[in-house]
């Protein structure tokens, strides 16, 4: 060809390798196009057309450096630089090579912001952080860079450099509402949620019909407990945005939690109206039968049969769709209040179970998500999945006593923390894990936890957490466990192992449970102290307690009290006298404990009592005041069927007696495992006639509920820090994982 060049001019020798290039004969229209830079290596259009030409064929990596020597020659043809940014946008450039390009770019900020938006755009949030940041250079006082960088940031989880540059984006411009909403939804993530609402309400103050600030301002509130509140602001995001979906379903989800189930179901009904694969919608739908408050035994004994129906009309949903959008809702809405049904639920959950692991094996494509490569040598891996690491009764009773005491001269632990709020006990886990990872995609998890190989992947609250439920149906570690921070079988087939205690499962236990039941020694856990003192001492004058009447503390969450029950408190009332039965309502949700305040108050009008004499709701205490209370307290009356572990603690740290009713089930008997353990069994009841009797003889006998209370003084020491549970599953997991 180069010799042809003689004998032609360049501008015929050009036409004919285009000729080849239109051709689709990339090899001669190549040679063409490099036989004339050889005689012509200044030639602009050349350049530019073997570099679209590489590009074409797959090879943008070659293709970029001849465009950009176009761009070299003239940087003023607009066609050069729209193949140059798509060339870099296929181009996965090591950083050096980047800037490299990027000094060869003209100056000109509108070609970096059309380069940093392309890789924002396609998830290559690295490199957009590069061009966003030689932008903020070219740009320095543009508001929108810098709202850009930090979305860029944010992506890659550099969370004080983004918020450093949505920061500088609202000193440039005050009002720039789209960076005050983002800032917010960091601060969100991070834990700082008042922070958060400041920046949400920033935004709404700059823009007030902006829907998306609404929305995530309203969950912010709920997440909070300010129902009302949050209400409010979903209802205003879809004032100004009646389509907008996500807002529609938190309304729904709001509603369902606050008990107004027909309007929760009318909210999911439009949602389905508006998109019939609306997988979120048709879920929660289906969850509905098992709201949690039922004014009469009658309508909670149709539950568990109401949502089997549901649960057999979602398979068919689902089928009819190909088992597709199943990963949007698996774990979205669970059926986590049928365990506050003392029955067995075995089969239904195994139903359950099988539906939500079939829905994630269609998005998993069906792959094996293990890699089949031999263990490493060295300690065995145990990964922990958890929302909940951070001060809460799944951390205190379950897992910190495991990552204080677990030997780590042969275990290693790993930390998968799918939920947002981190206070001091989230850095004491941080600091005991060898890795500790926290919320990002379904997707990202599994290839974070797939990249940390482990050997074990313990779930302990499987029915609370969404993320951790999506996980717990994938198989990403040969062995997988589940344990009681929800004390319910989790029904899926993906789980190995349950782990229980060896004092909190009835004789037949085994029999409850999909997985294979470990039992671990007493309590099953190595707890610690949850009181670090005597208590903030509270007077119970100011809650119109009265100091010299009996007060029982009935400690439970409102809906755990079932209305079969509630016959109890009406013949504790009659039959002690100066009675004062001590409940209390849910931090800002006071509507939680209306049902069952509302029913008591009717029981003891019909049975001639005064109300107002026996029944005190008090507000939720935090934990110091929680033990003042109980201290200057008769006695505390476990919850029945659903039984307290963290409340029985507490009450017997402050040597509380505590009558119980040992149930069928682990999730009715924790509080008698504690008392079997403690040497206290003489409290734990039969059946519900002895809990009355118990409950009457203790507030009556004052010599022997002293007795109780200097032998629990006495055996407390044994219920805490016991290391026997942490020695015997490190011997289980060496077992279970070879090699």
């Amino acid at each position: 060809m180069t010799r042809s060049l003689v004998s032609m001019s360049l501008e015929e020798a050009f036409r004919r390798a285009v000729a080849h290039h239109v051709a689709g004969e990339a090899e001669e229209a190549e040679g063409g196009y490099r036989a004339i830079l050889q005689v012509a290596p200044d030639h602009a259009v050349v350049w530019y057309h073997l570099g679209v030409l590489l590009a074409q064929n797959g090879h943008a990596d070659a293709g970029l450096p001849c465009l950009l020597a176009a761009l070299e020659r003239d940087p003023l043809e607009d066609r050069y630089w729209r193949a140059c940014l798509e060339a870099l946008m296929e181009v996965a450039a090591a950083e050096a090579e980047l800037v490299d390009a990027l000094r060869r770019m003209p100056m000109d900020p509108g070609l970096h912001y059309r380069l940093a938006m392309g890789f924002l755009e396609q998830g290559r949030h690295t490199e957009a952080v590069g061009v966003f940041k030689r932008l903020t250079a070219l740009a320095p006082a543009v508001a929108e860079v810098w709202n850009d960088l930090g979305v860029a940031l944010s992506a890659l989880r550099r969370h004080e450099e983004a918020e450093a540059a949505y920061g500088q984006a609202l000193v440039l411009a005050p009002g720039h509402a789209l960076s005050g909403f983002n800032r917010g939804n960091l601060r969100k993530v991070v834990g700082r949620p008042a922070e958060a609402e400041a920046d949400y309400r920033r935004a709404l103050s700059a823009q007030p019909d902006f829907a998306d600030a609404w929305n995530n301002l309203g969950n912010l509130l709920k997440e909070q407990n300010r129902f009302a509140e949050a209400e409010e602001c979903l209802r205003r995001a879809l004032s100004h945005q009646p389509e907008y979906r996500q807002a529609r379903l938190n309304l729904g989800l709001l509603l369902a939690e606050s008990n107004r189930c027909s309007e929760a179901r009318a909210c999911f009904e439009t949602l389905l109206a508006m998109d019939g694969n609306h997988a979120e919608a048709r879920w929660h739908m289906a969850m509905l039968p098992l709201a949690p408050f039922r004014e009469r035994q009658e309508e909670k004994g149709l539950v568990k049969e109401a949502f089997a129906r549901e649960l057999e009309a979602l398979w068919e949903w689902f089928s009819v769709r190909e088992w597709r959008f199943g990963e949007q809702a698996v774990g979205c809405g669970q059926p986590f209040f049928l365990a506050y049904h003392e029955e067995d639920h075995l089969p239904l959950l195994s139903r359950y179970g099988d539906l939500c692991v079939r829905l994630m094996a269609r998005w998993s494509g069906g792959i094996p998500l293990l890699s089949p490569a031999p263990r490493p040598a060295g300690p065995i891996r145990v990964g922990v999945v958890s929302g909940y690491f951070r001060d809460h009764s799944v951390w205190q009773a379950i897992l910190k006593g495991f990552f204080l005491h677990l030997d780590r001269s042969r275990f290693q632990l790993f930390a998968f923390c799918t939920g947002s709020h981190l206070d001091e006990e989230s850095r004491l886990a941080m600091a005991l894990s060898e890795f500790f990872a926290t919320p990002r995609s379904l997707g990202e998890w599994v290839d974070q936890i797939r990249a940390m190989r482990p050997d074990v992947l313990l779930y302990p609250e499987l029915g609370m957490d969404p993320m951790t439920f999506k996980l717990a149906c994938l198989r990403l570690a040969p062995v997988q466990m589940a344990a009681w921070g929800h004390p319910e079988t989790s029904g899926l087939p993906t789980m190995d192992c349950f782990l229980s205690g060896e004092m909190l499962e009835p004789g037949n236990g085994a029999a409850n449970y999909r997985e294979k039941l470990l039992k671990l020694p007493n309590l099953g856990v190595c707890v610690g102290r949850m009181s670090a003192g005597a208590g903030q001492d509270v007077d119970g004058s100011a809650f119109g307690l009265r100091p010299q009447d009996p007060i029982l503390v009935c400690a439970g969450t409102p809906f755990k009290y079932d209305p079969a029950c509630d016959g109890i408190f009406v013949e504790l009332a009659r039959r002690i006298e100066g009675c004062q039965l001590v409940f209390f309502i849910p931090s800002g949700r006071p509507e939680l404990s209306r049902p069952l305040q509302d029913r008591l108050e009717q029981r003891l009008r019909s049975a001639g009592l005064e109300p107002a004499m026996h029944l005190f709701f008090l507000p939720w205490l935090p934990g110091e005041a929680f033990h003042g209370l109980m201290r200057h307290a008769t006695l505390m009356l476990d919850t029945i069927g659903f039984s307290g572990f963290n409340t029985v603690l507490r009450a017997v740290e402050c040597l509380l007696p505590v009558v119980t009713l040992e149930g069928r089930f682990l999730r009715g008997r924790l509080g008698a495992g504690i008392l079997r353990r403690l040497g206290v069994t003489e409290t734990i009841a039969g059946g519900i006639g002895e809990y009355v009797e118990l409950a009457v003889r203790l507030t009556h006998d004052a010599s022997w509920r002293q007795a109780i209370r200097e032998r629990m003084a006495v055996n407390l020491p044994c219920l805490f820090e016991d290391p026997l549970p942490v020695r015997r599953l490190e011997e289980l997991l060496k077992h279970m994982v070879p090699g």
